[in-house]
């Protein structure tokens, strides 16, 4: 079965301070290294690190979801951006985003688990 590929975006402005960050995952098959050319390595290692904590989190084991964009800013964007951004990116693609929400802890974008409704 091929993963449906999955965008998410954070944009606001906090604390005075822009955040900003939109990162793209899908099947390892759509993988174009050439749209990641030039994206700093920290904000790659940071988006990869989001996808595997969405994994951990859903408890799935996924190796075909791939990292396939990131847009960002050399302003409003930061490593937790990008790590939210992933994490909830890779959660959309697998149709369980309500299961998490976005939070600000400490300055930092911080995914947790959504509340029971």
């Amino acid at each position: 079965m091929k993963l449906p590929r999955a965008s998410y975006r954070i944009a606001r402005q906090v604390e005075g301070r822009g955040s900003f960050a939109d990162v793209s995952v899908g099947d390892s098959a759509e993988l174009d290294p050439s749209q990641l050319t030039g994206t700093p390595p920290a904000w790659l290692a940071a988006a990869e690190r989001g996808i595997h904590a969405a994994l951990a989190a859903m408890g799935l084991r996924a190796p075909q979801v791939a990292l396939l964009r990131v847009i960002y800013t050399h302003v409003d964007t930061d490593e937790d951006t990008v790590h939210a951004a992933a994490f909830m990116a890779t959660a959309r693609s697998f149709a369980r985003e309500q299961q998490f929400r976005l939070v600000r802890h400490d300055g930092r974008w911080c995914v947790v688990p959504a509340e029971p409704a």
